[in-house]
């Protein structure tokens, strides 16, 4: 046993001494590598480069604030914005020798429990090494290469230095580097005239430059200016009585600065850094360059059609939110982009409403040959396991063309689809377009847009490119590359397509967009000079006339375009009007915005592919038996209509409403001088009624139960009546059976005079057949 103890102590041993060995080797190499880092305050300062972000072009679109073109001395500042620094970034700046040991301890203990580099704990000197000297590289080698870099620079410059030097090159968000540059773009002031709860909402940003910023995301700001006060009065910054006097403060953001906001910029920044996998924090300060989509004239377009377009206001004078983008459908690149609101709207998820039917149900009934695009479907009150869902204005319109129900945005229709097909192959159809659900989204809502979290309005006008685009699917966004500050290109968008659904499933959808435009709900659209189609969603307030959410998505062959209008926080006092729906407002800027984009530039007609076959339909069959049937050779041109199919789904089944017209029942009803002939017509046959072998009327063009009354008979006469009806193609003539009344006196004496012959009585009962 002591033998086999001496083997494990001498193998411990030899394993320390191999660690430790390594260990040293590779620390001192890591040592060598940082030891000749320059320290020169005014290199360090000029060691972070703009962010520059260009257009389509590669044209300069915007760059952030140069370092150093707004400086500021430590001195200049008041001790309540330093205070607010340290008390959220580094409580100990001032005790410390750049490391915090018992931060680091923890933090190690928390990522060992996590199996990650999740949290970090790092002090402002070490905050300055790592923004200034190193890569966002989350590895051991570059973690000992910080704490190296921080002590010597603990050792080359006194607290004031290095505070004064984090405050000037630190990133506070919309391309603002350095104190100075955050208060002049925010609050419109210098820094030293910052106030306090200024100091702590600068204080507060820097954690995620995006999340806490006061111009996009205004509440989140409040809370952690908040948390920064708290953390102030707990370090004995400022007392009870300043914390208190300071929280019900808002916030006075700078106008000018806030309207003047790039938001395509800003959300090109967000794409970039989610390709990166870094933070905004981080991203900035490492100077890339961002090569985006955004062309000229659609942005602006986009921007001048909203300058044009008012504002609706609810009727507590309050106007709600508006959010647009133009995605080309060819590259996917998001070509233009407008948000208007003080929230930001890059990501925010609402429920899609109507706007969603085509992908969730039409399309995949379509692709199952459950329906054709001339098929009917009974609109009708239902109750499917407790869900009764109802159309606007809870009205019903019985059988209703596919087209119709899309065309009316009717709720109805969609449900029973969707029942039939099944809520699950319905959402796995709609994945494909790259929508998401939530594991809560198993109802048959899903059919009107009833989403837990909602989309976003990127991800639902690019589900709708796949309509131009021959059903192939591309993945929209703003970047379409990211280059170092050294012009290495570390990301270039794959722009290859992915074939979703069938070509012609895709063409039978736009068929009924199509449709929608000239007949339904985004009828605003009907009047342009270009193919066209679209849909809309409303998302009303139950029990009012109100909305929250108003949608608009139409495309071209070239472009697609989504507009939402909304009430972003869902307070009452905020909602639409129910003049303010999907197809108005919103509608109207996407048809003012294509008139200027293809003003002298009109795009071409969506080409009908191969597998898309026209078949002649005979309309009365539809009319009469809810059945979609070919017409055959009898079928007169007026009852005949061109529908295109699938050539995977055509109708087998040939009408012969025309030729089989059958023979003609009819009833007489007898009075003194006079009798009433009765029958079912058709409108598509002539009838001749015919009495004693002489024609009495015609009856034409006529639908359902006809009656006529003859007049003006003689007593004491017999009358036989027939009715011949004809084909209007080869002029078949069918007649029906003959029957006869003979008036009332006449048959009051053959009572009596016949009243015991036998012969005579089977005459009388064929005479009142």
């Amino acid at each position: 046993m002591r033998k086999f103890l001496k083997i494990l102590l001498f193998i411990g041993l030899l394993l320390f001494v191999a660690l430790s060995t390594f260990s040293f080797f590779y620390i001192n190499s890591i040592v060598k590598e940082v030891k000749d880092v320059p320290f020169d305050k005014d290199k360090l300062l000029a060691s972070t480069s703009p962010m520059l972000v260009y257009d389509s072009g590669d044209n300069l679109l915007t760059s952030s604030n140069a370092i150093g073109h707004n400086m500021i001395k430590i001195d200049d500042l008041n001790d309540h914005t330093i205070a607010a620094f340290v008390s959220i970034e580094d409580k100990d700046f001032y005790r410390h020798k750049g490391l915090n040991y018992k931060r680091i301890a923890k933090a190690m203990l928390n990522n060992i429990k996590s199996m990650s580099f999740k949290e970090g704990a790092s002090t402002i000197s070490q905050q300055l090494i790592k923004n200034t000297h190193l890569s966002s590289d989350k590895t051991i080698r570059r973690k000992i290469k910080e704490m190296i870099l921080t002590k010597k620079l603990e050792k080359t410059f006194d607290k004031d230095e290095i505070m004064e030097m984090y405050l000037n090159v630190i990133y506070f968000g919309d391309r603002c580097y350095g104190i100075e540059e955050a208060s002049l773009h925010y609050f419109g002031k210098n820094a030293k005239d910052l106030t306090v709860d200024e100091s702590a909402v600068l204080a507060g940003i820097i954690k995620s430059p995006y999340t806490y910023s006061p111009v996009h995301n205004y509440d989140k700001c409040i809370e952690r200016r908040n948390l920064v006060l708290r953390q102030m009065e707990a370090d004995g910054y400022i007392d009870n009585y300043d914390y208190m006097k300071e929280l019900p403060i808002p916030l006075n953001i700078s106008e000018k600065e806030s309207t003047s906001y790039d938001i395509y910029t800003q959300s090109a920044i967000n794409e970039a850094c989610k390709i990166l996998q870094i933070s905004e924090r981080e991203f900035g300060l490492n100077g890339y360059k961002i090569y985006t989509y955004q062309k000229e004239d659609v942005q602006n377009n986009l921007v001048k059609t909203f300058d044009e377009n008012e504002i609706p206001l609810n009727d507590n004078g309050n106007a709600c939110e508006r959010l647009a983008i133009v995605i080309n459908n060819d590259t996917g690149g998001i070509e233009g982009f407008y948000s208007d609101s003080k929230y930001s709207l890059i990501d925010i998820k609402r429920q899609p409403g109507s706007a969603i039917k085509p992908i969730m149900v039409y399309s995949p009934a379509l692709d199952e040959g459950m329906i054709y695009n001339c098929s009917v479907i009974l609109d009708e009150k239902i109750d499917i396991d407790g869900y009764s869902p109802n159309n606007v204005g809870n009205k019903f319109y019985g059988y209703v063309s596919i087209k119709d129900c899309v065309a009316k945005s009717l709720n109805v229709p969609a449900v029973k689809l969707m029942n039939c097909l099944g809520v699950k192959n319905c959402k796995e159809y709609a994945e494909r377009f790259g929508i998401e659900f939530s594991e809560k989204d198993t109802g048959l809502s899903l059919a009107l847009g009833g989403f837990t979290d909602g989309i976003t309005l990127q991800t639902l006008t690019n589900a709708f490119v796949p309509y131009s685009n021959n059903g192939q699917m591309i993945k929209s966004g703003f970047v379409r590359e990211i280059r170092t500050r050294d012009d290495i290109v570390v990301y270039r968008k794959n722009e290859n397509k992915k074939q979703i659904m069938d070509e012609d499933i895709a063409y039978l959808t736009h068929d009924l967009l199509k449709y929608g435009v000239k007949n339904g709900t985004s009828g605003r659209l009907k009047n342009l000079d270009f193919e066209i189609g679209g849909k809309t969603g409303t998302v009303a307030v139950k029990g009012t006339n109100q909305n929250t959410d108003a949608l608009s998505i139409a495309y071209t062959s070239a472009h697609t375009m989504g507009v939402w209008y909304g009430n972003y926080t869902y307070n009452t006092e905020d909602n639409l009007e129910g003049s303010n729906n999907g197809g108005t407002y919103a509608t109207s800027i996407i048809r003012d915005t294509f008139k200027k984009l293809y003003d002298n530039n009109k795009p071409n007609d969506i080409e009908k592919p191969n597998s898309i076959v026209e078949k002649s339909i005979d309309i009365k069959a539809i009319e009469e038996e809810n059945v979609v049937k070919l017409a055959d050779n009898n079928t007169p041109l007026r009852y005949v209509s061109r529908e295109i199919f699938s050539v995977n789904h055509v109708p087998n089944e040939t009408s012969t409403t025309f030729s089989d017209i059958g023979l003609i029942d009819f009833d007489i009803v007898n009075s003194d001088s006079y009798c009433t002939i009765s029958f079912e017509a058709k409108d598509y046959v002539p009838y001749d009624i015919m009495c004693n072998g002489r024609l009495i009327c015609t009856i034409e063009n006529k639908n359902g139960h006809v009656e006529y009354k003859h007049e003006n008979l003689l007593p004491n006469t017999m009358y036989s009546y027939c009715i011949d009806s004809y084909t209007l193609i080869n002029g078949v003539e069918k007649s029906s059976p003959t029957k006869s009344i003979i008036t009332k006196n006449v048959y009051e004496k053959l009572l009596d005079d016949l009243d015991n012959d036998d012969k005579y009585n089977e005459t009388l009962s064929w005479y009142f057949y």
